[in-house]
């Protein structure tokens, strides 16, 4: 980068300059939100969502974080495997993104059919 670009150095405007500037800005927002949903609401609201689908024994968030977690490093590792494979990052966090979406779809909806009270 240069020392004169003619963008000072923090100008939040700059990303609004720029369409493709823009856009970046928004991937790398976008990126993240799966990841949050995930850990930030399904696993943070893991004993509620537990009564409410009827499971029966206690539930811990803490436990539900550190599974998550333990999951995340997991799939860290095989998602660098796999992009080193197939030689392509996006085609790898599409398909990871896709996992994740599916995954937190399956675990709502496929609960709800489940009769009450059934063991997991």
């Amino acid at each position: 980068m240069e020392a004169n670009s003619g963008l000072g150095r923090g100008n939040m405007f700059a990303l609004l300059t720029d369409c493709h500037r823009f856009f970046r800005y928004i991937n790398s927002i976008m990126i993240g939100v799966p990841i949050w949903f995930v850990v930030g609401v399904l696993i943070t609201f893991s004993p509620e969502f537990g009564v409410e689908l009827g499971i029966i024994g206690p539930l811990s968030a803490g436990n539900a974080v550190m599974y998550c977690y333990l999951g995340l490093v997991f799939g860290d590792l095989s998602s660098s495997l796999l992009s080193q494979l197939l030689q392509s990052c996006k085609k790898v966090i599409l398909l990871f993104m896709l996992l994740t979406a599916g995954a937190a779809e399956s675990a709502i909806f496929l609960s709800a059919l489940r009769p009450r009270g059934a063991l997991p």
